[in-house]
């Protein structure tokens, strides 16, 4: 339901009696409590409301923020509401985004429980706005939802989630991008669905709460052995049983792989409950080498696998010999070599650090085609491999060295620093990738380096499309002789302050660069690098 929302001055029956005038402060009934002569719109000796003589009133954005009532929405229901941000003050700042254009805010006090959802309209907004919302009008610090819409990117909206009820909140509605006008938005409070109810399977809407999921339209309890990993109840894995040691345990909480129970764990290649060699399994849970390459597989010394499923090998390519040539390195560098078995899930980085800046490249089967390669601060990142897939992994150096396999995850990572230069530039591993950094106010530099295994054309930015940062970003790209491809300002489709680059890419190196515009300082902001 959905109603539009006009503010009246007084009902026809309730404007024919009035209230006797306040007695002000100077003991008559004039309203000019400070004798200056006018109705203490200000004390300047006029009625403009400029105290200060600058030439507008003096009156706030929140003194003239706009009340509903909490009857005037339901839970479930949503409200239109109409303004113009181009008669408004401008004495609050989204805390988001960049906008210093007028504001209109409206103020509503939660009747129940609910999703708070404000979202600008396309066919009766033409420019850019940001919407947000506090729990204190005049706090920024108190903002619990904020988004910035273009023009035509009306899909976007500023969700706070689980307001409690009787909360009182206020929606903000500011120009963008010099814009201003007309515009529309709407309102609405979603209801936070119990078990049984009927739910949206997509959550565009209403949702189920905590503790539940949406399951063939109907919200039911999220539980262990369901198949569906739910971290809302603390689930790390979910296989769709609740039996242990098969890696994901009966309370669906991940298991290191025990060599020895009799279970082929994620980082084992067999598992026959023993512990010796000879027996086609070895000591260490890797089928035993039959020497299909020159140099002998050898995934046993110290590996470990830690908690999120990180693989970790250290070793010595001392006296193993110089059997194989990396594409991205490594001629006359002593080999090593490790035996490892894809995942379910296809994905898997593999990087390597040690002595004599050592290269690490993976093939299969051992002695085919070059999956990938990488130099010691870079990293391989697979996508797509088919599950069960053994690769040999070669790891070319001159003495000690660590090699590490890590699953591959859409999830973002947060920057590492430092990363001041190419020589420090972070491995941003699988592609899509996205970071969470900060710049620091000056010259700061946030550097990059990622790898391009299949031709095509790549997007770089900071921020998303619409969700521009409190920083006005310089993005550089460079190609792996660290020479400059391409610089840019301002995303042409978001405006100031993100950055974006768009450009085919060959298979290769390639290093950013993320860097504040001058006065501009610093402050966060995301990466984000994806196949466009």
């Amino acid at each position: 339901m959905r109603f539009l929302l006009a503010l009246v001055p007084c009902l026809a029956a309730g404007c024919a009696e009035s209230e006797p005038p306040p007695v002000d402060a100077g003991g008559d009934a004039d309203a000019d409590s400070d004798a200056d002569g006018d109705a203490d719109g200000d004390s300047d000796g006029d009625s403009d409301g400029d105290s200060d003589g600058d030439g507008d009133s003096d009156a706030t954005s929140c003194s003239l923020a706009t009340l509903i009532p909490g009857g005037d929405l339901e839970v479930g229901q949503a409200i239109d509401l109409d303004g113009d941000d181009s008669v408004a003050p401008n004495t609050e700042h989204p805390g988001c985004v960049l906008a210093d254009e007028g504001e209109l805010i409206w103020q509503l006090v939660t009747p129940d429980r609910a999703d708070l959802a404000v979202r600008a309209y396309d066919a009766d907004t033409d420019h850019a706005v940001v919407l947000s919302i506090r729990e204190v009008c005049d706090d920024s610090s108190t903002q619990t939802a904020c988004q910035r819409v273009n023009d035509g990117w009306g899909d976007l909206e500023a969700v706070e989630r689980d307001v409690p009820a009787g909360a009182t909140r206020f929606v903000f509605v500011d120009g963008a991008l010099g814009q201003l006008g007309a515009f529309r938005v709407s309102l609405e409070l979603r209801r936070i669905l119990a078990l049984g109810d009927e739910c949206d399977p997509l959550g565009r809407t209403d949702r189920c709460d905590a503790g539940l999921r949406c399951d063939d339209g109907e919200c039911v309890l999220a539980v262990c052995g369901d198949g569906v990993v739910d971290t809302e109840i603390g689930e790390e894995c979910d296989d769709g049983n609740a039996i242990g040691r098969d890696g994901c345990s009966a309370v669906c909480a991940s298991e290191p792989a025990v060599c020895g129970d009799e279970v082929v764990g994620p980082t084992e290649e067999c598992d026959d409950g023993g512990r010796d060699d000879g027996d086609v399994c070895d000591a260490d849970c890797f089928v035993e080498a039959g020497g299909s390459c020159d140099v002998p597989i050898d995934a046993r010394n110290g590996g470990s696998t830690d908690a999120e499923g990180v693989v970790t090998y250290t070793g010595d390519t001392t006296g193993d010999g110089d059997e194989e040539t990396a594409s991205c390195g490594g001629a006359d560098l002593e080999d090593a070599v490790h035996r490892f078995v894809v995942g379910n899930d296809g994905a898997a980085t593999i990087s390597v650090e040690g002595d004599g800046a050592p290269v690490v490249h993976a093939q299969s089967p051992c002695g085919g085609a070059e999956l990938g390669c990488a130099a010691e601060g870079t990293t391989i990142a697979l996508r797509g491999r088919p599950a069960g897939e053994e690769l040999a992994i070669f790891v070319e150096g001159e003495g000690e060295y660590t090699l590490t396999i890590a699953p591959c995850s859409d999830d973002p990572i947060d920057e590492d620093e430092p990363n001041d230069d190419f020589d420090e530039a972070q491995s941003l591993g699988c592609i899509p990738a996205t970071v969470h950094a900060s710049l620091d106010e000056g010259a700061d530099h946030d550097f990059y380096v990622f790898r391009v295994y299949e031709e095509g054309s790549y997007r770089m930015a900071t921020d998303g499309p619409g969700q521009c940062g409190a920083v006005d970003t310089v993005l550089a790209l460079y190609d792996e002789d660290q020479d400059l491809i391409i610089e840019n300002d301002d995303d042409p489709f978001a405006g100031c302050c993100c950055s974006a680059i768009t450009r085919d890419l060959d298979p290769g190196t390639y290093y950013l660069d993320a860097s504040p515009l001058g006065e501009f300082g610093g402050g966060d902001y995301d990466l984000l690098v994806e196949e466009d």
